[in-house]
């Protein structure tokens, strides 16, 4: 790997971290109406190996394997960053949703 590349990487990295340092970390529960089996069957089995996570860490955890299954080796640092944006994105937008349901229902 030539040095131009490394330091390309590094503010790359960098770049990727403050900009996920800027979306919020979850605390939001999600509705089991809103749950897909697969995922929940996860985050299930998980709990069964004393593995506890919530709701929305078993999605990414099961984001990341899909992606490391499909890629193999070829997974890369951008890989993972990509899935963690579009995991905190999906997130977001189903909490500001449930906020402004939550809202309009209590009109």
């Amino acid at each position: 790997m030539h040095i131009h590349s490394v330091m390309g990487m590094a503010f790359s990295f960098k770049v990727l971290i403050k900009t996920i340092n800027n979306l919020k970390t979850f605390k939001m529960e999600v509705k089991i109406k809103d749950r897909v089996k697969e995922v929940e069957y996860l985050r299930m089995a998980l709990a069964m190996s004393e593995f506890g996570v919530n709701y929305q860490h078993a999605d990414l955890i099961n984001m990341v394997s899909k992606e490391t299954q499909e890629l193999g080796d070829k997974f890369s640092l951008a890989d993972g960053a990509r899935i963690l944006y579009k995991w905190k994105s999906k997130w977001e937008i189903y909490e500001y949703e449930q906020k402004k349901k939550d809202s309009e229902d209590k009109k």
